[in-house]
């Protein structure tokens, strides 16, 4: 029951939503790290940017999934207004959304999911088949663990500069000290 629960939970989608403004003839792309039988669903929205809410309801930008793959990189591809997209990855990578402003300022909305393709939810409950589930935990803690070095990496370094300067001033003390004291004993 407890593997059943496990794998409901890594089976819901995980979803990331942005927004944002493009400039004429700019492209702004997310990017998601698929393995293969894995979808990408999401949806997506243009508008005229504030700046030009007159612009008519022309071609203002267009869509489209990229695949890591060299042979077949476009996945799906749209110049709608809005719509809705779903592509199954065919192997490891970085798949990408990119979206691109045609003529005039484009205010986009994006909202992507993944999730992993599932046909029987019993046969993959089977430990034979959780190959992939294990492999999603494992990315998530590699990034854990490399945000976890990043920033033990960086209050490593403020450390090393307060022990350098820390070093540097007893170094010039010292020798302040010691001049002082040789010209006190005479010696120099």
């Amino acid at each position: 029951m407890l593997l059943r629960l496990l794998l409901l939970s890594l089976l819901l989608a995980c979803a990331c939503a942005v927004s944002f403004t493009l400039q004429p003839e700019q492209e702004q792309c997310i990017s998601e790290l698929l393995m293969p039988k894995a979808i990408l669903t999401g949806e997506w929205s243009f508008g005229p940017a504030k700046e030009n809410a007159t612009t008519e309801n022309a071609t203002l930008a267009s869509m489209r999934v990229i695949s890591p793959a060299a042979g077949t990189p476009t996945l799906f591809e749209s110049t709608d207004a809005a719509g809705h997209f779903s592509v199954t990855a065919t192997e490891n990578g970085e798949h990408r959304v990119c979206v691109v402003a045609r003529a005039a300022a484009v205010q986009a909305s994006l909202v992507a999911k993944t999730a992993l393709e599932v046909a029987d939810h019993d046969l993959a409950a089977k430990r034979e088949h959780v190959e992939a589930l294990e492999q999603e935990i494992e990315k998530m803690e590699n990034l854990a663990r490399h945000a976890l070095d990043a920033s033990t990496r960086g209050r490593l370094v403020w450390v090393e500069v307060a022990m350098m300067c820390t070093l540097l001033v007893m170094g010039l003390w010292q020798i302040n000290y010691l001049k002082a004291f040789f010209q006190a004993k005479k010696i120099l």
